[in-house]
């Protein structure tokens, strides 16, 4: 999933998160009892943890720093989390300004973490899990997808958007901001990715798979994406993902073939970090 969620919104604006990881398990469980609130049981475990890189980022010395200091945050259960990558990118122990702050402050009282360690696993890659218990869901999710179209709209100019997708495109993104339409959907049966893309920005985005048909495109995203169906129409391509009978939804993300730098192992490791190894379940 976590390719999907990057390459159809990272595509309309840019961000980076604290760290990077080479592959994360999602698993959830959404849970509804008579006369109370929904609530989301998440359990989050991230596959080879190393700080952001790339091209397109200014490497002035501190990314390391601040990736040690977020494993460890997490390692005392503070309430710092990501899910797949940006947008899904939280830290509920600090204050948030404007827009970021009703989602947030939402987030901030219905947010806990119950359980957090860091290991390394048997190929030598920095792991982490995390429990956490997510109640309001709806009204915490609606909040985020507010939040969203508003930094997306502040950011994006339509003149630059139909130079950088087709006119289809643009025509949908912009339906899709103006009439606050939902991102991401979720409910006791399945969850609803949506990118305001036509199929072909979205498999442009992905540098892959444009000599084929669309229905042999579809069927390439929904198998690589792992999700239930990929759909087509006039306001988007839209993902879905079915919850099991037991109530379980579980979203595997599986890590590269080449491990990430080990450097942000190393740097915890020489400052104290002492690092069980444990046998994961290769995905």
């Amino acid at each position: 999933m976590r390719r999907f969620v990057i390459a159809g919104l990272l595509a309309l604006a840019p961000a980076c998160t604290p760290v990077e990881f080479d592959g994360q398990d999602l698993e959830l469980t959404y849970i509804q009892e008579e006369g109370k609130p929904d609530a989301l049981e998440l359990f989050v475990r991230y596959r080879g943890l190393h700080a952001p890189s790339g091209p397109w980022l200014e490497d002035d010395g501190n990314k390391l720093r601040d990736a040690v200091a977020w494993v460890r945050r997490l390692e005392q259960r503070e309430r710092v989390f990501i899910l797949q990558g940006w947008p899904l990118d939280f830290d509920l122990e600090q204050d948030a300004e404007g827009e970021a702050s009703e989602v947030e402050g939402r987030l901030r009282d219905a947010v806990r973490v119950t359980e957090a360690s860091i290991y390394l696993d048997q190929d030598g890659r920095l792991c982490a899990d995390q429990r956490l218990r997510w109640t309001d869901v709806q009204g915490s999710l609606a909040a985020l997808n507010r939040s969203w179209t508003r930094e997306l709209a502040a950011q994006l100019n339509p003149e630059e958007l139909k130079k950088d997708f087709d006119e289809a495109s643009s025509v949908i993104f912009l339906r899709h901001i103006e009439e606050e339409r939902p991102w991401l959907e979720l409910d006791a049966q399945r969850l609803r990715l949506t990118i305001p893309l036509s199929l072909r920005a979205l498999r442009n985005n992905l540098a892959e798979g444009l000599e084929r048909s669309d229905e042999e495109q579809l069927e390439e995203l929904r198998r690589d994406s792992h999700a239930e169906s990929v759909k087509v129409d006039e306001s988007g391509v839209h993902f879905l993902w079915a919850f099991g009978k037991d109530g379980v939804l579980t979203l595997v993300d599986p890590p590269a073939a080449e491990a990430g730098s080990f450097a942000l192992r190393d740097r915890l490791m020489a400052t104290g970090s002492k690092l069980e190894t444990r046998e994961l379940e290769r995905q």
